[in-house]
C-alpha cells in the first residue's frame, strides 16, 4: 500500500511554472484592429485585419461557407491574403 501523500510531484510544480511563464510573457500588439464581417454559428466566418501604422494594407480571411465579398482580399477559406 502507499502511503498518503499531500502537495505536489515536481513535474506538476514546474507545468504551472512554465505554464505562468508563458502567460506573462503573453503581449497584446497595440494598433492592430480586426472586424468581424460575417459569423454563422457552425456555419463560416469572414474577417479583415490591418495595422494603424500601414491602414491601407487590408488582409482577409474566411472560413466555411462565408461570403469570400466579406473578407477581401482572402479568395480561398482558411487562407490569409493581404493587400500589396
Amino acid at each position: 500500500m502507499r502511503p498518503d501523500r499531500s502537495g505536489f510531484t515536481l513535474i506538476e510544480l514546474l507545468i504551472v511554472v512554465v505554464v505562468i511563464g508563458i502567460l506573462a510573457d503573453f503581449t497584446v500588439t497595440e494598433g492592430v484592429n480586426i472586424t468581424i464581417n460575417e459569423a454563422t454559428l457552425g456555419q463560416g466566418w469572414a474577417a479583415t485585419g490591418w495595422h494603424d501604422a500601414l491602414p491601407s494594407r487590408v488582409c482577409g480571411i474566411y472560413y466555411g461557407n462565408a461570403s469570400p465579398a466579406n473578407a477581401t482580399p482572402a479568395t480561398a477559406p482558411g487562407v490569409i491574403a493581404c493587400q500589396p
